[in-house]
């Protein structure tokens, strides 16, 4: 990818001695932010590194995939859990999609609503079986003398229902953190400091994040915890990294087997 150039030759005419150059500070500042995710709508920087890790292998699988999709579907639902792949609370993704293809600004109240019914639809559907590997970590992670804890920016009693259901051997439902407990989702830190708390007060160099999404493993690093990015998804391992990754790995199973020789030596 080429890198963008600005020409204001042509403008120069127009612009007093050094207004282009008194803006350097201010450019500097906001780039920075967005680096760092603290400018406002941090909660949407998925988009950030993406066009630079997206490979052109990527591209022709979408094409394939797409082709595959026109020649044989009519229609396609799509049903997403929590907050979104990219790991912003759901309201805060269903106020941004409204305001980008609406032009309209709604209230928590009303991405709420939109969010329940999403959630009745999805949970309306097939049951999906827990991933490979997560079970027998668990118990790995207890055996050695550490707790399972669960920081989700989803709020739906389902979903939470579902993790006592199928993990309620390995976690506590008092050491499950949801968007309702925090006021900023990730990629801040809030939701995993919340959940450092809940465990009892640790420290961060205390606790593991494994997360799957950029803008979860953001806010594991941003919390200056360890963070190990399962990549479930279509993003390139790059993406994950430069979200703050320490580790990655292919699946969940991985995750486990190299528990032992690869994870506990790292830290």
């Amino acid at each position: 990818m080429s890198n963008i150039k600005l020409d204001i030759t042509k403008a120069a005419c127009f612009l007093e001695a050094g207004a282009v150059e008194a803006f350097e500070p201010k450019v500097k500042a906001a780039q920075q932010a967005l680096e760092d995710g603290t400018c406002p709508g941090n909660d949407f920087l998925g988009w950030l590194h993406l066009p630079s890790s997206i490979t052109p292998q990527f591209i022709d699988e979408l094409q394939a995939c797409a082709d595959t999709l026109r020649a044989n579907c009519e229609a396609i639902v799509v049903a997403g859990i929590g907050g979104s792949y990219l790991g912003a609370r759901g309201v805060d993704t269903i106020r941004q999609m409204v305001r980008q293809q609406q032009n309209r600004e709604i209230d928590e109240a009303e991405a709420q609503r939109m969010y329940d019914l999403k959630s009745e639809i999805f949970h309306s559907l097939p049951e999906a079986p827990v991933m490979p590997g997560v079970l027998e970590l668990m118990g790995k992670i207890r055996k050695g003398g550490m707790m399972c804890c669960v920081v989700t920016g989803s709020g739906q009693l389902p979903l939470i229902r579902r993790i006592m259901k199928d993990f309620g051997e390995f976690v506590s439902e008092d050491h499950i953190t949801t968007a309702y407990d925090v006021k900023r989702g990730k990629p801040n830190p809030d939701p995993y400091l919340m959940g450092l708390q809940k465990a009892g007060g640790l420290n961060p160099w205390e606790a593991i994040v494994i997360e799957n999404a950029p803008l979860g493993i953001r806010s594991g690093y941003t919390a200056k915890i360890f963070t190990i990015a399962v990549n479930t998804g279509p993003l390139p391992d790059e993406e994950l990294l430069v979200a703050g990754a320490n580790l990655t790995f292919p699946s969940m199973q991985e995750v486990c087997d190299h528990w032992y020789n690869h994870i506990i030596p790292e830290l």
